[in-house]
């Protein structure tokens, strides 16, 4: 766990272990001095004094674990979340294998009775559906390409136009696939979420993803309406959300936290001119 987390609560434990321990002195110290206290009550408060710090030193250790499990069940759920993307993508790749003999006997059909026109229609047609799942195979990241294509899906059920820019091959991001496309897909998400309600010709999001001999850089923009300045320094505090009820105010949180731990940044711009860009960079 992150040592920040823990900070507060070792405060906590050496202030209340300082306090006991100065009482406990101060009434020895009353006790040498002849002042009334007797040697119970000094016995009674130690038990109790001590008694505090294990309590403390208990809930240390049950926080700790809670933490731990916590994220253990997210990384679980990650895990699990990028195999059902990489076994998706399998699985589209797999039924346009299957498809291509029924797609040439329909075109040995045509050219048999000679309808050129309706291959050439069928031809282009193949071609658009092949393109689509193709883009999505120029890395040599699975769960990038996997990423892309789910959510390519479900841009299209929400009609809001999506449009990749893929730059570089990826394999060597210093990053477990399962936090990337976390990290990716939470940003993905929440542009979509700001271009749902917007009109056609704005309802639409970039994400472009570029590899470079600096590392590795992931931008997302959307057309939705811009983050107020105010709110800019807000956005990544957990617990934080612009969408109401709608909103769990985690998703930049972890976003944040799982790029600064690969030791990277994100940062985001958000006019109303250019739109809100978020920008993830990953060293080598």
């Amino acid at each position: 766990m992150n040592q920040k987390t823990y900070f507060p609560i070792f405060v906590l434990f050496l202030i209340q272990s300082l306090l006991a321990l100065l009482s406990f002195n101060y009434i020895i110290y009353l006790l040498e001095k002849n002042a009334g206290v007797s040697f119970i009550s000094v016995i009674i408060y130690a038990l109790f004094s001590f008694l505090s710090v294990a309590i403390t030193i208990g809930g240390i250790y049950f926080v700790r674990n809670s933490f731990y499990n916590v994220i253990k069940e997210t990384e679980l759920t990650m895990q699990q979340e990028n195999m059902s993307n990489i076994e998706q993508l399998l699985n589209t790749l797999r039924a346009q294998r299957h498809d291509f003999m029924n797609h040439i006997q329909v075109i040995y059909g045509y050219s048999s009775i000679g309808k050129i026109k309706e291959i050439k229609k069928f031809i282009e047609g193949m071609h658009s559906e092949m393109a689509a799942v193709s883009q999505f195979a120029k890395t040599d990241n699975p769960s990038i390409s996997a990423l892309l294509m789910v959510k390519s899906g479900v841009a299209e059920t929400r009609n809001i136009n999506i449009h990749y820019d893929i730059e570089g091959q990826f394999k060597d991001v210093p990053m477990p696939s399962w936090e990337l496309t976390r990290v990716l897909g939470n940003l993905i998400n929440n542009a979509m979420d700001a271009v749902q309600d917007l009109p056609p010709e704005n309802c639409y999001i970039e994400v472009n993803l570029q590899e470079n001999a600096n590392g590795f850089l992931f931008q997302v923009c959307n057309l939705g309406e811009p983050i107020p300045p105010d709110l800019l320094d807000q956005i990544f505090n957990p617990g934080f959300t612009t969408k109401g009820d709608k909103g769990t105010g985690m998703g930049l949180y972890i976003v944040r936290d799982l790029v600064e731990k690969h030791k990277g940044t994100v940062d985001v711009m958000s006019t109303i001119e250019e739109g809100t860009v978020f920008n993830v960079s990953l060293p080598i």
